[in-house]
């Protein structure tokens, strides 16, 4: 319940940030609050396969961002995953394309947004170019905090049922 009201406040902070104009960091902040949301589908999954006779146990992925957001995934209806326009199927688009969803490229997405990258072109890496940013459309952000707001909202009435 804890990582769910964590969740709540990211967003909240997220739309904040979205209604200042500012959506890059919006974004950086909804990546947090998908991935807090990972970790409490982790600690849900531990907690029903521990069936409460343990008393500590051991929650694979708790630490690895990447985890986190995969398991935000398979709760979060993948529309609610974007920060921007879908241009391409799910595996057709590069790492820095529109679409983002909770896996490895929303984790590089958050990197993107707070720190510059470089992107070799050649096999040496001495060609290439500087990558820093995100591409996101408030629009899609905005019905996106939406949908993980509801969602987090409902896991927390079903979570204690």
């Amino acid at each position: 319940m804890q990582c769910l009201a964590l969740v709540a406040m990211r967003l909240t902070e997220a739309e904040t940030l979205l209604a200042q104009g500012l959506p890059t960091q919006a974004t950086i902040l909804f990546t947090f609050a998908v991935e807090e949301f990972g970790k409490a589908v982790l600690l849900r999954r531990a907690f029903e396969r521990s069936d409460e006779t343990v008393a500590l146990v051991e929650i694979e992925g708790f630490y690895d961002h990447v985890a986190k957001l995969e398991a935000a995934a398979t709760e979060i209806p993948q529309q609610y995953l974007l920060v921007g326009h879908e241009g391409f199927q799910a595996d057709a688009f590069a790492t820095d394309a529109f679409q983002v969803g909770a896996t490895a490229k929303e984790w590089k997405t958050r990197l993107g947004a707070m720190f510059v990258d470089w992107s070799p072109s050649s096999p040496d890496g001495l060609e290439g170019r500087w990558n820093w940013g995100v591409r996101t459309d408030p629009e899609v952000l905005r019905e996106s905090i939406k949908g993980v707001q509801t969602r987090a909202g409902r896991a927390s009435i079903e979570w204690l049922a």
